[in-house]
C-alpha cells in the first residue's frame, strides 16, 4: 500500500510532526508513505535518513504530476483545499480523504463552504472534541461523510525522557511552547508570570516559539509592559529532534508546562510532556480536557482567570503528593492509548477499510 499525505506547510508545526510521526509508524508496518507540501518553512531537515519521499511544489500543476505519476492508493489531504480541484482527476482507484487538524477557524473556512472533493471517502480528526466542533461548521451538503478520530502519538525517544538524570536547575522552570499567536495565548503567559512577583522569587519562564511571520516586536511590546517583574527566557527555535530533552529539563527543575491556548485541535506540547513525567497546567479549553481526563491527568484552570491559573500552578509546584498523582496518571494514559504501534495499527485499518 501507497499512501501520500498533503499538507500546504511543511514547518516545525504540530501538523509537520505528526505527518513526520506518522510516516515513521506506518512504513514500520509495510505501508510506504509520503509527504507533499506546498510551501516549504524549515522543516524538511526532521525528514532527512527517514525512508520518506518529500516532494515541494509551490505550482498546483506540478503537484498534479507527482499525484498521478506515483500510483497513490491513498491520498490524505490535510486542510489543503487548494489541492482539492487536482485530487477530482485522479483514477477513481485512488482513495481520497481529508484531514482536519487546524485549530484556525480563518484556515477551515473551506468546510463552511463546501469545498471538500466529491469523492472524499471519510475525514479524520485528531480529537474527539475537534470532531464535535467540526460537525457543526461542515457545510451541509458534506455532512455524511464519516468521521474518524485518530490521534497523535509518541515517537520512542519521548519514552526514556523520564529516565533521563540532570544537574537540579536552580530555579523552577515553567515552559510555554507554541505559535506566538492569538489563538495560542502568549500575552496571558505574562499575564500568569507577573501574578507571582509578589508571591515568590524561585521561578523563570521559558518560552519555546516564534510568530507566524517577523513580528517580534510585539514580542518586545509585550516584554516592555511586564519588565522587572517577570523573570523569562525567549528560546525562539528548538530542533523537534531535541524537544524531549527540554520536557526533561523542565521536570528535572521540578517545574512544569503551562499551556494558555484557546484553541486546539489536539494539543502535541502537552501528550509529550505527559510522557516525559513533566506536569501540565493548562486551561479548561475542551480538547485539552479531553486529554488530561477533566483533571485527573493534568491541572485545569478556567481559561482567561489569572487566579485560577496561579492556583494551580502553585498546587503543582508545591503539593508533591498531588504532583506525583497527575504526573503518574498521565503517563498511564499515553502508554495506554497514544504509542507508534497503536496509532500507527489504526491508520493502517482505515486505509485498508478505504481500499475494500
Amino acid at each position: 500500500m501507497r499512501v501520500l499525505f498533503i499538507h500546504k506547510f511543511c514547518g516545525w508545526g504540530g501538523v509537520t510532526v505528526g505527518v513526520r510521526k506518522r510516516c515513521i509508524g506506518l512504513n514500520k508496518l509495510g505501508v510506504r508513505s509520503d509527504f507533499l507540501f506546498l510551501q516549504d518553512n524549515g522543516g524538511r531537515e526532521m525528514f532527512y535518513g527517514l525512508p520518506i519521499s518529500l516532494y515541494h511544489t509551490p505550482a498546483i500543476h506540478e503537484a498534479e504530476k507527482i499525484l498521478k505519476e506515483g500510483e497513490y492508493d491513498v491520498i490524505s489531504s490535510i486542510d489543503c483545499p487548494e489541492i482539492h480541484d487536482v485530487l477530482e482527476t485522479l483514477p477513481e482507484k485512488v482513495r481520497i480523504a481529508c484531514e482536519v487538524r487546524t485549530p484556525y477557524p480563518e484556515h477551515r473556512r473551506y468546510l463552511r463552504d463546501g469545498n471538500l472533493p466529491p469523492r472524499t471517502r471519510c475525514m479524520v480528526t485528531p480529537s474527539r472534541s475537534f470532531k464535535c466542533l467540526i460537525q457543526e461548521e461542515m457545510n451541509e451538503y458534506n455532512r455524511k461523510i464519516p468521521i474518524y478520530v485518530i490521534p497523535n502519538h509518541i515517537e520512542d525517544v519521548f519514552w526514556e525522557t523520564g529516565m533521563l538524570d540532570y544537574t537540579p536547575y536552580l530555579k523552577r522552570a515553567i515552559g510555554w511552547i507554541g505559535r506566538l499567536d492569538d489563538t495560542k495565548n502568549y500575552e496571558e503567559l505574562f499575564e500568569i508570570a507577573s501574578c507571582f512577583a509578589s508571591l515568590r522569587n524561585d521561578l523563570v519562564f521559558f518560552i519555546v516559539g516564534r510568530f507566524s511571520s517577523d513580528e517580534s516586536r510585539r514580542l518586545y511590546t509585550t516584554v516592555s509592559r511586564f519588565k522587572g517583574r517577570v523573570n523569562f527566557i525567549w528560546l525562539p527555535f528548538v530542533d523537534y529532534r531535541r524537544m524531549h530533552l527540554f520536557y526533561a529539563f523542565l521536570k528535572m527543575s521540578q517545574g512544569c508546562l503551562l499551556s494558555t491556548s484557546r484553541g486546539e485541535a489536539f494539543p502535541n506540547v502537552v501528550l509529550e510532556s505527559m510522557v516525559s513525567r513533566c506536569p501540565v497546567v493548562a486551561a479548561d479549553i475542551e480538547v485539552i480536557k479531553e486529554l488530561l481526563n477533566d483533571g485527573q491527568c493534568g491541572a485545569l484552570y478556567k481559561a482567561g482567570n489569572k487566579t485560577s491559573a496561579v492556583d494551580s500552578i502553585v498546587r503543582v509546584l508545591d503539593d508533591y503528593s498531588y504532583r506525583e498523582g497527575i504526573v503518574n496518571a498521565a503517563y498511564d494514559k499515553v502508554r495506554t492509548n497514544f504509542t507508534s504501534e497503536k496509532v500507527s495499527q489504526e491508520w493502517k485499518m482505515l486505509f485498508e477499510s478505504l481500499l475494500e
